[in-house]
């Protein structure tokens, strides 16, 4: 995982977070820094250094002070949770620009072909199946086959995602509700084991 920030034009970061990759335009975060420190931080010259233009609170107030760190601690484990529930997808999904529109396209174009070859016979040609057409002789040697392979893997697709968006979800709402940051380790610790066991079952 990556700690990046994202920096204006005069060196300060206007945001930041934590990724499994760095976005693109970002800089990263190099130790002993993290994301909690980047409200006293300035990008310069190529290297991290500490702000001389802020000006102290005369009076500090130390509540504020920790509900503003715990906010921060929030967004970066809510960065945590949604990158490791990216890798793991990534196991079972293609990621490459428009994909998943094109697994919508192919599931839909499968049903349809299916659903005409159950009701009125295998079409004589593909023309409404230009995608089955495309791929015939790659993935599968017939129209059936292939619209068959598809389909079951939207199906998989689908218990995928299913399996990993509840754990998200539990996760996310709990983080939202954390005291403190030791219950926001917990949390992305039980969290990270879910992951581990759905990577034991047969999904």
């Amino acid at each position: 995982m990556i700690a990046f920030a994202i920096i204006g034009p005069d060196g300060i970061p206007t945001g930041g977070g934590i990724r499994r990759t760095l976005p693109e335009g970002a800089v990263p975060l190099t130790a002993p820094f993290t994301t909690a420190d980047l409200p006293r931080l300035r990008w310069q010259d190529g290297v991290w250094v500490e702000r001389v233009d802020l000006t102290p609170d005369p009076t500090p107030d130390p509540e504020a002070f920790a509900a503003a760190q715990l906010a921060r601690a929030r967004l970066d484990a809510v960065d945590r949770i949604n990158a490791a529930t990216d890798a793991f997808r990534r196991r079972f999904y293609t990621d490459i620009t428009g994909q998943d529109a094109l697994y919508l396209e192919k599931r839909a174009e499968a049903l349809a072909y299916v659903r005409e070859a159950e009701e009125s016979g295998e079409p004589k040609d593909l023309a409404d199946y230009p995608l089955i057409a495309n791929e015939i002789g790659v993935t599968a040697p017939t129209p059936w086959q292939l619209a068959q392979i598809w389909l079951h893997l939207s199906g998989a697709f689908k218990s995928i995602g299913a399996a990993t968006e509840r754990p998200r979800q539990i996760a996310l709402n709990a983080v939202a509700l954390a005291r403190d940051q030791d219950e926001l380790f917990t949390i992305q610790d039980t969290f990270t084991q879910a992951l581990s066991r759905l990577l034991q079952q047969d999904l």
